[in-house]
């Protein structure tokens, strides 16, 4: 178990920074679903088996295929990537340090055992996934089925327009 968290680490880290590195951007969401892949190995190896599918369906699959197609549509290859200054890389990389830090310090406090770990492991999860989502966050749940159904329509009104000019 600890070796396959090494290797889904080490390729999770590889991948997230060629997506960062790659000049090329459909070269950078190929190696994105890779990432993706690899956290959803992740959630497989805490036995959040539904997670991981979620992961692999909605994010690898759907998501990936979305921004595709937005790479397509919006051609960015006809400006020629701009030098990268320095001065914004050190500032970037000191900047995600200090959120991996603020990150980081809560989740090393956390207790152990929530109530949270112990539901989850009564009742299974994909049925406190459903409890959770369905009862708790019902608004919330259908106010974001709405914005991904308003910003697909954009898409496709965007495209037909294009299509005219």
């Amino acid at each position: 178990m600890d070796i396959a968290f090494y290797v889904l680490s080490s390729i999770s880290i590889v991948s997230a920074l060629a997506v960062i590195l790659v000049r090329n951007q459909i070269y950078a969401v190929l190696w994105l679903i890779l990432c993706f892949l690899s956290i959803a190995g992740h959630f497989f190896l805490m036995n959040a088996s539904f997670l991981g599918i979620v992961q692999i369906i909605v994010y690898a699959g759907a998501v990936m295929v979305l921004f595709l197609f937005m790479i397509m549509l919006i051609n960015f290859n006809q400006d020629p990537a701009s030098p990268k200054k320095w001065g914004a890389l050190i500032l970037g990389g000191l900047l995600s340090v200090m959120l991996f830090a603020l990150i980081m310090i809560p989740l090393l406090k956390a207790p152990k055992d929530s109530p949270n770990s112990r539901l989850l492991q009564s009742q299974g999860n994909a049925t406190t996934l459903g409890k959770i989502l369905f009862q708790d966050f019902m608004i919330p749940f259908e106010a974001s089925a709405l914005i991904f159904l308003s910003a697909t329509m954009g898409v496709v009104l965007i495209s037909q327009n294009r299509g005219k000019k």
